[in-house]
């Protein structure tokens, strides 16, 4: 909130620490190299941790500066309150409706809304034709299975009335023999006998007459009805490759409607389109939403503009803190809190550089050493960091008590 960058923890006693271990692990302090490091090391330290505090600065101002702009939207006069809260009202509601556009469950998948969208003039016409292709598809299916099933029971049939047909050759064939055999043999009796049997002759003479007229019917008849099958089963060929020949044609049809939208059905793809639409409603009233958002911003930062705070912009963020007075009060109290907590940050890290500062005084002093170019690095460190007001003096001896090793 409010921009803020957190600030890593100061760890310079952590560092402090540090330094006297190795300071104690020193042979001596005598030896100038040493003394020369810790010097250095000393003001670099300092110099970082000033610049810390000037970052921490540049934060307590940016905070107290938010704080005076709640003191100016608290001073604010009733009629103006009432116009802010309005104002925020209305910006607050559309940001929630956008958020809660943000994350709904799509409707549709994207490359269905593009498809959909780039096909939006013929989706309904397609549909309508789809549909009736459907159905078109189903009736000629029905048709086709009908004949195919037509055509299978009279090719059936006419396989059984070749097998009758077959059968009753065979019948007669075998009742011809077998009338000549008994006719034969009647004959032989009756010339080595002498027995008058003329009359059986005849008898099996027209039994033999009536058979053959009942076969030679039934042939007929199974004839006529095999030419009849025949006659119809030429009707029906040509009825069921025209039929499937424009099942085929609809079905290839069809199937490119399919595949284009990547569909199984007409109801498919109607109820992609019905999505489509409610999306696009959606995604509508979404973009004049986002227009109206931008509107009442306008509004919102004009009317802040106008009294001359810090940082507007911030409100933007925060306008449920412009509606309800309980979110204003919790701003304002982490706000205090943070300025708390960077003032004591400051205060640590300003104690840390004055001690670090009166240690390399008590280090020189007590070592004699006085270096010309470490006293000038000092010097340098001082005005750099705005030391000079808390040093009233300047390191180092008279020229002639200066030493170097």
């Amino acid at each position: 909130m409010f921009g803020f960058k957190k600030k890593k923890k100061n760890n310079l006693d952590l560092a402090f620490d540090k330094t006297f271990e190795e300071i104690d692990k020193l042979d001596s302090w005598n030896d100038p190299k040493k003394l020369e490091r810790y010097i250095l090391d000393s003001s670099e330290q300092i110099v970082s941790t000033t610049k810390e505090i000037e970052s921490e600065k540049k934060e307590y101002r940016v905070v107290n500066n938010y704080l005076k702009d709640i003191e100016i939207l608290e001073n604010l006069t009733q009629e103006e309150k009432d116009e802010l809260t309005g104002l925020a009202s209305t910006l607050v509601e559309l940001t929630k409706a956008r958020v809660g556009f943000e994350n709904r469950e799509a409707r549709i998948s994207e490359k269905n809304y593009t498809l959909m969208e780039e096909n939006e003039d013929s989706i309904p016409a397609t549909i309508d034709r789809l549909t009736q292709n459907e159905i078109y598809q189903d009736s000629l299916n029905k048709d086709m299975r009908h004949l195919e099933g037509e055509k299978s029971a009279i090719e059936i049939d006419r396989d059984s009335l070749k097998k009758v047909i077959r059968f009753q050759s065979i019948v007669s064939i075998v009742f011809l023999i077998s009338c000549l055999l008994i006719s034969g043999t009647l004959f032989i009796y009756q010339y080595y006998t002498g027995t008058d049997l003329q009359w059986l002759q005849v008898i099996v003479l027209l039994f033999a007459a009536t058979v053959f007229a009942i076969i030679f019917m039934r042939d007929s008849y199974i004839k006529r009805k095999n030419r009849s099958s025949l006659r119809y089963l030429n009707r029906i060929i040509p009825m069921l490759n025209a039929i499937k020949m424009k099942y085929v044609n609809i079905t290839s049809a069809v199937n490119y409607v399919y595949s284009n939208y990547d569909i199984d059905s007409s109801k498919e793809l109607e109820y992609l389109w019905n999505n489509y639409q409610n999306e696009k409603r959606d995604r509508e009233l979404y973009n004049r939403n986002n227009i109206d958002i931008e509107v009442c911003n306008d509004r919102v930062m004009g009317f802040l503009n106008k009294k001359n705070l810090y940082d507007p912009k911030v409100w933007r963020f925060q306008a449920v803190a412009l509606v309800r007075q309980e979110e204003m009060v919790e701003v304002k109290q982490r706000l205090i809190q943070r300025r708390q907590k960077i003032k004591d940050q400051i205060d640590s890290n300003m104690n840390a550089v004055k001690l670090e500062r009166d240690e390399i005084d008590r280090i020189m002093k007590e070592h004699n050493f006085y270096v010309p170019e470490i006293i000038e690095i000092i010097q340098s460190v001082d005005r750099l960091c705005g030391l000079n007001q808390y040093k009233k003096r300047n390191p180092g001896a008279e020229p002639g008590r200066q030493r170097r090793n």
